[in-house]
């Protein structure tokens, strides 16, 4: 009776080491290769091998749970259940934070630029491109923070 009860036990624990293993492997082997990237290009990457990691976390306990005998179907339909309203619910800060991403990684506004944010009528130099906003010093001196997902999809004027 209990020889019958270690093996599945044995084979989830086996399959959480394993995974754990691949998963610190490939983690790290994007690490080496992205440490060449700018600071802003390595921040962003890193944040996404993060998320990235967990996800696979998550599949690997979901495949030791199945192993073992229990049916994982109903948790994987509540998580995309759960996912979807928490999607809906942050659509506009996900969109920043991608507006963000093509926004850093393609370069297209850089600290110390002069811009006309044409759509909202902003006009100011540069001072910190994030991943939610991007912030302006206008002339007489205020800070402005306008959201990514306003300046990804506005007329962007750069002024010498």
């Amino acid at each position: 009776m209990y020889e019958l009860l270690y093996f599945p036990l044995l084979k989830a624990l086996l399959i959480i080491i394993v995974g754990y293993i691949v998963v610190k492997m490939l983690e790290s082997g994007v690490l080496r290769r992205i440490s060449v990237l700018g600071k802003e290009q390595i921040d962003i990457l890193t944040t996404l091998v993060s998320a990235t990691k967990y996800v696979l976390y998550i599949i690997i306990l979901l495949i030791a749970l199945s192993s073992v005998g229990i049916d994982v179907w109903p948790l994987i339909a509540s998580l995309g259940i759960g996912g979807l309203a928490l999607s809906m619910a942050m659509k506009d800060t996900v969109t920043d934070y991608i507006s963000g991403l093509t926004i850093i990684l393609g370069r297209s506004i850089k600290k110390g630029d002069k811009i006309f944010v044409k759509d909202k009528g902003v006009e100011g130099v540069v001072e910190e491109v994030g991943w939610r906003y991007t912030v302006l010093r206008t002339e007489d001196g205020k800070l402005v923070t306008v959201p990514n997902r306003v300046m990804s999809s506005s007329v962007i004027i750069f002024e010498k």
